[in-house]
């Protein structure tokens, strides 16, 4: 049986989401230097935001211990709104860096290619898994907790799905406009950021399935700054994004 430590949990929580807060500024900066920012920056700027104050909230002392959910010197309420608190702000990072990532995907297909119908109901969707995902952790302490589990699960796979077909289509009208073929460039990155995401999305569902708390604790810390990283990544990378 693997034991985590709070302490372990919280240095390696701390490692990775530091590095996905330099990958966010140093995106900001490159891009703003070489052009405008896009709405896909804005949702990485936020993402780094949560990302900083989800560390803030498990380093802060008697909030709350993220790998057994036991909180001290704290009233039931209280105890609910912290671990509430906790789980939608790193809720909040993975489901911006996924909403980046879209964006960022869709704003490189060809114009009048969905170009604009595509974005907005793609945005629309992601909002309305991001909410249903954010309501669900308050709950996994009681009895519906499984189906908690089988919603976030749900969305994710379904996300997945999402960000891996928008870099498709792009593929696909690459390969009938040969004078688009340096796009490929920005859409094999995204397309690499989408695996990376949806590689740490299963880990971590896995963990949730069997019910290894302390593993679903650590790879939740691993998927969201890891997501952060990957897209950030692509975004800086791809000169054509």
């Amino acid at each position: 049986m693997v034991v985590l430590t709070t302490l372990t949990l919280k240095f390696t929580a701390t490692a990775i989401h530091a590095l996905a807060q330099i990958s966010s500024l140093a995106r900001l900066v490159y891009r703003s230097q070489r052009t405008r920012l896009y709405s896909d920056d804005a949702c990485a700027c936020l993402a780094m935001s949560f990302s900083l104050a989800w560390l803030a909230c498990i380093w802060t002392p008697n909030l709350v211990d993220i790998t057994t959910t036991e909180y001290v010197s704290y009233t039931q309420s209280i105890k609910a709104l912290t671990y509430g608190m906790d789980s939608a702000l790193v809720l909040a990072v993975i489901w911006l860096s996924r909403i980046s990532l879209f964006l960022a995907s869709t704003r490189i297909l060809p114009v009048g290619f969905l170009h604009r119908s595509l974005p907005f109901s793609g945005l629309l969707l992601f909002i309305a898994m991001d909410t249903s995902s954010e309501i669900g952790p308050s709950h996994k302490c009681d009895s519906t907790g499984r189906a908690s589990i089988v919603t976030e699960i749900t969305f994710k796979f379904l996300s997945d799905i999402v960000i891996f077909a928008v870099p498709i289509i792009g593929f696909l009208s690459c390969s009938r406009n040969r004078h688009q073929a340096p796009d490929r460039v920005s859409l094999t990155l995204t397309s690499c950021a989408a695996a990376t995401i949806t590689a740490t999305s299963i880990v971590h569902a896995i963990f949730l399935i069997l019910g290894l708390e302390h593993l679903s604790d650590l790879t939740t810390a691993i998927e969201s700054g890891v997501s952060l990283m990957a897209v950030n990544i692509a975004a800086t990378v791809g000169v054509g994004l």
